[in-house]
């Protein structure tokens, strides 16, 4: 069962995923209850567009296709914040939030920022990719080639890097050969790349850093990644490989150096202080006009307007 809703679930090609549906109603049609709840929950055509990969192709949150994420977070933070008690009184729960989650997670942003401490998945991915792409230019520079990885267009905004499949001995023709656009961004200032995206699969799958991303790094040797000051978030960024999860518009910009920006520290300040007063605002409308709720509310107010 397992393995056909596994197929179901990353199957690109909507018709190819109904007929699969079909299949998997007729083979498991002895299994009456598990069929209800999936033709309850899960196999209606609006709950379809909602976890099926085909449905889902334009739509990217890190590689994360499920809430299994979600889940995950809630079990750590009721877990080892909470300490397995789930009810506690609201004006708790802030300050569990304000004075141990927020921070944990902003010295984790910092070890990350910082390469520094035990990797997370993340960034081990990151690393492979760059591996890779380290190993593909050993490789062609050890059989003799000598030319270029990265290549200009017309448009400045936008630079190629050909596929890692690719001979790269056979003639750049456009019609033959296959090309990846990393489009560029320099509203910011001129001076500065700011890649936007990849037209590989990879990237628009994951929205992390690709292979064709890593070379144009490793290419670029006199230039480095940066994150842009609207990427970062409180919540484990880990700009030096490239990975956001903070903006709607992902980009990596690329300077002349590595230095942070000097609101570095005041954009962390001022997202911890926002985080406390969304906290803070969910609750709110919860409560009523008892002595105890005045109290809280102070506590609340408190907290928030804390520096």
């Amino acid at each position: 069962v397992r393995s056909d809703l596994r197929q179901i679930l990353y199957i690109p090609d909507q018709t190819k995923a109904g007929d699969l549906i079909k299949a998997f109603l007729k083979d498991h049609e002895h299994r009456t209850r598990l069929l209800g709840y999936l033709g309850k929950s899960y196999f209606k055509q609006e709950d379809r567009e909602r976890w099926m990969f085909c449905f889902r192709q334009n739509i990217s949150c890190a590689a994360i296709d499920t809430n299994n994420f979600v889940e995950s977070w809630h079990n750590a933070l009721k877990t080892h914040s909470f300490k397995d008690r789930q009810k506690r009184r609201a004006d708790t729960v802030i300050y569990i939030m304000t004075k141990s989650v927020i921070p944990h997670y902003q010295h984790k942003w910092h070890y990350g920022r910082l390469q520094v401490g035990r990797m997370g998945a993340s960034q081990r991915n990151a690393a492979d990719t760059r591996r890779r792409a380290e190993d593909y230019l050993l490789t062609k520079r050890k059989i003799g080639y000598s030319g270029a990885f990265v290549f200009e267009s017309q448009d400045k905004t936008i630079i190629k890097v050909r596929s890692f499949k690719e001979d790269v001995f056979q003639d750049c023709d456009p019609e033959a050969t296959t090309f990846y656009e990393i489009h560029l961004d320099f509203s910011r200032d001129e001076r500065i790349w700011e890649i936007v995206s990849c037209q590989c699969k990879a990237f628009q799958r994951t929205k992390t850093t690709c292979k064709h991303i890593a070379l144009v790094l490793l290419e670029k040797k006199q230039i480095k990644f940066l994150p842009r000051d609207d990427d970062r978030d409180i919540f484990g960024s880990e700009f030096d490989i490239g990975e956001t999860y903070g903006a709607d518009n992902k980009s990596w910009a690329i300077s002349e150096n590595n230095v942070a920006t000097e609101n570095y520290l005041s954009v962390a300040v001022m997202a911890t202080l926002e985080a406390r007063r969304e906290l803070r605002d969910s609750l709110l409308h919860r409560m009523g006009s008892s002595d105890l709720d005045k109290e809280m509310l102070e506590v609340l107010w408190r907290l928030t307007e804390e520096k």
